[in-house]
């Protein structure tokens, strides 16, 4: 039910929001590898799971990001925190900034195009992911100044065929500079 040309949008989507959401510093090297297939979603590091929801009324899109209990992942994200706020509290700031970039790529296709909050999950959790009935899962390892390791995962869910093809030029644009939109 989602096209070949829709699955490499959404690829395309989530790691360009992901290079410039994720990175700290523009400078910061940043590798995204796709995963071949894994034996199931549940396949992850330890640890806790961020979880982010895109949807309409014609598909629901997770984006899992998986961290593991790695000291230079929370250091790195200890140093974009402000005092009040802990590294997981930037991470989650992260997150939600590298989903909403999919969001405003999705909404340029797709009217009422929703996103929820940043929630945290068990690892655990990942097995019950099947029991979405994912169409395609879109796997990531995605390496940041070569000790920073994140998992993420695009869990593709839809009530529809899907068919669309983002124009790579402003959608990396638009990633690229935080653009807001503004709705009237």
């Amino acid at each position: 039910m989602i096209s070949k040309q829709a699955r490499s949008s959404i690829d395309y989507l989530f790691t360009e929001a992901a290079r410039s959401s994720l990175v700290l510093h523009p400078d910061d090297a940043c590798s995204i590898e796709p995963v071949v297939k894994e034996a199931g979603i549940a396949a992850s590091l330890p640890g806790t799971v961020l979880v982010i929801t895109c949807s309409s009324f014609i598909f629901r899109f997770l984006t899992l990001l998986r961290l593991g209990d790695n000291s230079e992942t929370r250091a790195y994200y200890a140093q974009g925190a402000s005092a009040e706020e802990n590294s997981a509290d930037a991470l989650f700031e992260a997150a939600n900034l590298c989903t909403g970039a999919i969001n405003r790529g999705l909404s340029r296709h797709f009217p009422h195009v929703g996103m929820s909050t940043p929630y945290a999950l068990s690892d655990a959790c990942l097995s019950h992911l099947q029991d979405l009935q994912p169409q395609d899962v879109l796997s990531y390892q995605i390496t940041i100044r070569d000790s920073v390791r994140l998992r993420a995962s695009v869990c593709l869910c839809s009530y529809a065929p899907i068919d669309f093809t983002v124009n790579r030029t402003s959608a990396s644009d638009a990633a690229a500079t935080g653009e807001l939109e503004f709705f009237e």
